[in-house]
């Protein structure tokens, strides 16, 4: 769209920014959603005169300015957060939670050192594949079988059905996808209760009832030493069988690193959850100031920027957080 003369296209650009749900409820489509140029042309927005149209631009661009700067540095925090429950959880399985005990080679390159009575082997000396167990559905079969019990696949659960396979805790590794190289999401994750697992996940029975242990060692695991294929990367059970691990001898040791795991996991999640919470009330209150100025209901004719901006440091952001959250 090209604004006509005297017309501020940003301003429009503000309105549209906040109209999202209703031009998609415009849009028409099975497979994806269009908006015809006849729909968007007819599309009404209320449109003041143009100085006052240049006005409320030059007020939402410095109050949206300050607002994004608050997102910016909860969305830093997040990726902070990520980063520390990923070292914290890495740290645990692989040295243990004891600083001072002495430690050996554990002879693979990217493991480096471990505790020194930690035992190394294949994981296949310390869980049961139940792979032949697996079934496997299609899409249509799930259509016909909705109900309670998730259903997982490679990456989790993918869908609900009426029946189980498996009524026990155990723990699912991917098999095959993109993600096993990309590390975008999890491809270890213990399932509980009653649920259905298709051909696209291995299915492990650990030798002790440690299961997030056990999902966290193979989660930080150096899968691109295990995997194959580049166009569908793969995780054959051989492989993953194979896979050579550092864990205590003793279940109870595993059961405390366990502990650990799960109490971190706690108090970075409730932070991880409180930064993502306060970036949606900022985004709310991004488009509710979007909304009043485009509308009228806030008159920004006279605005002014404040003369002094260094009022807006670090002591008004955190104000600015504080009332966000």
């Amino acid at each position: 769209m090209v604004p006509q003369k005297g017309i501020h296209g940003l301003y429009f650009a503000y309105i549209l920014s906040i109209t999202t749900a209703e031009l998609n409820n415009r849009g028409r489509g099975s497979t994806f959603l269009e908006l015809s140029g006849d729909e968007l042309s007819a599309f009404k927005v209320p449109s003041p005169n143009p100085i006052e149209q240049r006005a409320i631009t030059i007020f939402l661009d410095h109050e949206t300015a300050k607002i994004d700067a608050l997102i910016q540095e909860q969305q830093r925090l997040i990726a902070l957060l990520k980063e520390k429950r990923q070292a914290v959880i890495s740290h645990a399985v692989t040295k243990g939670l004891d600083p001072t005990v002495p430690m050996k080679d554990s002879g693979v390159e990217w493991l480096g050192e471990v505790p020194a009575h930690w035992e190394i082997g294949p994981i296949k000396f310390y869980v049961e594949f139940l792979d032949g167990r697996r079934i496997p559905l299609s899409s249509e079969e799930r259509g016909l079988r909705q109900g309670d019990y998730p259903y997982y696949g490679a990456s989790g659960v993918i869908d609900r059905i009426d029946g189980y396979i498996f009524d026990e805790d155990l723990v699912l590794v991917s098999e095959d996808g993109a993600n096993l190289l990309a590390r975008s999401s999890r491809v270890a994750f213990v399932a509980r209760g009653k649920y259905w697992v298709n051909n696209h996940a291995h299915i492990l029975r650990p030798v002790d009832a440690n299961l997030v242990f056990w999902a966290e060692v193979i989660e930080h695991q150096k899968l691109d030493l295990y995997v194959t294929g580049s166009a569908q990367p793969k995780l054959t059970s051989e492989a993953l069988s194979s896979m050579i691990v550092a864990t205590p001898p003793s279940s109870e040791e595993r059961r405390c690193i366990e502990q650990h795991i799960l109490e971190k996991t706690v108090e970075t999640d409730n932070m991880y959850q409180g930064a993502q919470e306060s970036v949606r009330l900022l985004n709310e209150r991004r488009s509710a100031l979007i909304s009043a100025a485009v509308t009228g209901k806030i008159d920004v004719r006279n605005w002014q920027p404040p003369a002094d901006e260094s009022a807006f440091d670090e002591e008004g952001r955190q104000a600015g957080l504080e009332v966000a959250s």
